[in-house]
């Protein structure tokens, strides 16, 4: 496990993960073998191997379930939820399961576990369309994490939050994303650093500051690329060809829409193979191949209906409806 951490710390994924299934042959006894398989999650989900994360979660909630501090067990619950969210469960249903959470971790008067599981609520809830809902539950979180003391989840709460103000305030947003990064350099922490990378490129992108957008984006996707983070190197690389659609560099946008593409299809990322499908249809309606964009946007409706996002499947709708329209067909 000490070793793991080494491999850790110089952002080799690899080894850490053969590191830790060793360690967990040699566990000797049923509590140290569920930390290791905690970890073996944790390293699964980082990395975007989620099928790999909910089965450690499985096996390691067979052993904390029994505990007495039910604590170990909500954490558990709620990264199982977040995983099988990004494999493609419906937002509608993560959500209730999510809430269910939050009244399991009120019991056991976990606030720290309280505010880790509204912070993924509060996503689901920008999912669904909801920005001030989303919002109002992220505020809760950076209340409690600034009560707690707890700087991982001061980060995490600071980065939602301006996340969900991206729009509304992006003033604020700019500055809580600062407060973000100033937290998370000193930690060492690339899977968070990338985060906070990744999202003040989309508040820059959103302010059409687009040198600064590209510099975070390209930063995101070299820290992801070389820490083996194959789900958030999916997500910047993503942003980053939808910027380079709005800069008009369409073959520096193709390129990184269907790097996206094809780390969201390893990684059964299945919220990212749909808007990097989006923006592809996007791009194809860019230079005027509007039956290419028309097909590509139809795929779209039919994923973004299947798992629930709202706004995707209403700008799809839109770019069909401008292709039939640039074709001819007004009916």
């Amino acid at each position: 496990v000490l070793a793991a951490d080494h491999a850790l710390a110089l952002h080799d994924t690899g080894s850490a993960s053969t590191l830790l299934a060793v360690a967990a042959r040699h566990a000797p006894s049923p509590a140290a073998l569920a930390g290791v398989q905690v970890r073996l999650a944790e390293l699964a989900q980082a990395a975007g191997h989620l099928e790999d994360a909910e089965a450690f979660c499985d096996l390691a909630l067979n052993w904390y379930e029994g505990e007495s501090d039910p604590r170990d067990a909500i954490r558990l619950k709620r990264m199982r939820i977040l995983v099988r969210s990004r494999r493609g469960h419906g937002a509608r249903e993560t959500l209730d399961a999510l809430f269910a959470l939050v009244d399991e971790a009120t019991l056991a008067g976990a606030d720290a576990e309280r505010a880790s599981i509204l912070l993924v609520a509060s996503q689901m809830l920008g999912r669904l369309g909801e920005p001030l809902a989303a919002q109002r539950v992220a505020e809760q979180c950076v209340e409690i994490a600034e009560r707690c003391g707890d700087l991982v989840l001061l980060f995490d709460s600071y980065n939602r939050l301006g996340l969900a103000l991206l729009s509304a305030a992006p003033s604020r947003a700019r500055e809580l994303f600062a407060r973000a990064l100033d937290l998370v350099v000193p930690m060492g922490d690339v899977l968070r650093r990338v985060r906070v990378l990744h999202n003040i490129g989309l508040l820059e992108s959103s302010a059409s500051r687009w040198v600064e957008a590209r510099r975070s984006l390209e930063s995101a996707v070299e820290f992801a690329r070389t820490a083996g983070l194959v789900d958030l190197w999916a997500l910047a690389s993503l942003n980053l060809g939808a910027l380079l659609i709005r800069m008009g560099s369409f073959e520096g946008a193709r390129e990184a829409l269907n790097e996206a593409l094809r780390l969201s299809a390893e990684v059964q990322q299945t919220e990212v193979q749909l808007i990097s499908t989006y923006n592809l249809g996007h791009l194809a309606r860019e230079v005027e191949n509007h039956e290419r964009a028309a097909d590509t946007y139809e795929l779209v409706i039919e994923l973004a209906e299947r798992i629930g996002q709202s706004e995707v499947l209403a700008g799809a709708l839109a770019g069909r409806a401008l292709c039939r329209l640039a074709l001819g067909d007004v009916p």
